[in-house]
């Protein structure tokens, strides 16, 4: 979308009448009573883009942001909206676990119950089930034919599901909602609801996360095929990137580069408790390390538990001592139960400083002592 300013704020040119973000940005203001933060918005404003057909731009909507900076909430506004005021007649809604994509939408549930407007479209009959794994609020207008039938063609539907491979099977799917996408190590969950949404015009997922690491495969996956089309015009542009994140060499201490990654540090964030974790991340290294990285500044990392940790590497590191040259060898058991390592320094022709090294946790998931 090319033009003057319009409103969004951030200089891009769409308007109300080129984004159904601005939309859902009043719904949470007036109706909901949950204005978005600035950031929240700046997504909705960008991921609700409209082509001069008035579908969507985007068909995948990938939102990356370090923890505990409202994606839940910014959920929870999307899915009620698209009940609401879209009209949805499904929006799935997935995560890892069962019970973190039940999460949303209980707070979805809670809220709608709570506004008069939005209750009185529930149906008083099997308008929300909470039986494990049937769980559904269901929305019908109230000129429908039959307002209080859960079953009336009108029904708009917020279902959840675990992301596995049975999620989303079957279903014609408006609205897909990826939480927690790093989490995604294979494409099993992905290709159970993804393509669900194909057969219904104008549909959209929208897939949040914080940063992974190399096995996060589909994170990963949409990721560079949108940096393709951002940076060198490859593809076709119908992936849209959202991100929030540190440089990758940034100091964890850094509050520039955690600002970076957390755009509601100073209100939902607080900064010396971010700094707190940072310092007890930092002592500990290896997988804590890496562990404040992914999560709270938003960097991918290659594995969360490195065989060698290097901040451990480099502090061992000795300048300045001509003459001691340092020896390693390495070996596997038979038996492929896990590598070990030997490890000394020459002093001459003398051998000093040796030690030795054992994978903890079997081949492949190292940390060596």
């Amino acid at each position: 979308m090319t033009g003057p300013p319009g409103p969004c704020g951030c200089g891009c040119a769409l308007t109300p009448e080129t984004s159904y973000g601005f939309d859902v940005d009043e719904f949470a203001r007036d109706v909901l009573r949950h204005p978005l933060d600035p950031w929240q918005r700046w997504s909705a404003v960008h991921a609700g883009e409209l082509l001069p057909d008035g579908s969507p731009r985007f068909s995948i909507v990938l939102i990356l942001v370090a923890r505990q900076n409202g994606k839940t909430e910014l959920l929870v506004v999307l899915a009620l909206y698209w009940l609401y005021v879209a009209r949805i007649a499904l929006v799935l809604g997935t995560s890892t676990k069962l019970d973190y994509a039940k999460e949303s939408w209980k707070k979805a549930v809670k809220l709608a119950r709570s506004i008069l407007e939005l209750s009185a479209e529930i149906p008083k009959r099997s308008g929300v089930r909470k039986a494990n794994g049937e769980q559904e609020l269901v929305v019908v207008p109230l000129d429908a034919a039959n307002p209080d039938d859960p079953d009336d063609l009108e029904a708009c539907r917020y279902k959840i599901a675990a992301a596995n491979e049975e999620g989303g099977r079957s279903l014609s799917i408006g609205r897909f909602i990826a939480d927690e996408l790093r989490q995604h190590h294979s494409y099993e969950a992905w290709d159970a609801a993804e393509p669900a949404t194909s057969a219904v015009d104008g549909s959209q997922t929208f897939a949040l996360s914080n940063a992974g690491d190399d096995r996060s495969i589909v994170l990963n996956d949409l990721r560079e095929s949108a940096l393709a089309f951002i940076e060198r015009g490859e593809g076709d542009g119908d992936v849209m990137l959202a991100e929030w994140s540190a440089p990758e060499d940034a100091d964890p201490f850094d509050l520039a580069a955690l600002a970076q990654a957390n755009p509601n540090l100073g209100t939902r964030k607080n900064a010396r408790k971010l700094l707190a974790n940072a310092r007890r991340a930092v002592a500990r290294g290896g997988r804590a390390l890496n562990g404040f990285k992914t999560e709270h500044m938003c960097i991918r990392v290659k594995v969360m538990n490195p065989a060698i940790d290097p901040g451990a590497w480099k502090r061992c590191l000795e300048v300045g001592r001509p003459g001691r040259r340092p020896v390693a060898r390495g070996d596997v058991s038979r038996r492929r139960a896990g590598p070990a390592t030997r490890h000394a320094l020459r002093r001459g022709g003398a051998a000093g400083r040796a030690g030795a090294g054992r994978l903890r946790e079997g081949l492949g998931r190292a940390g060596m002592h």
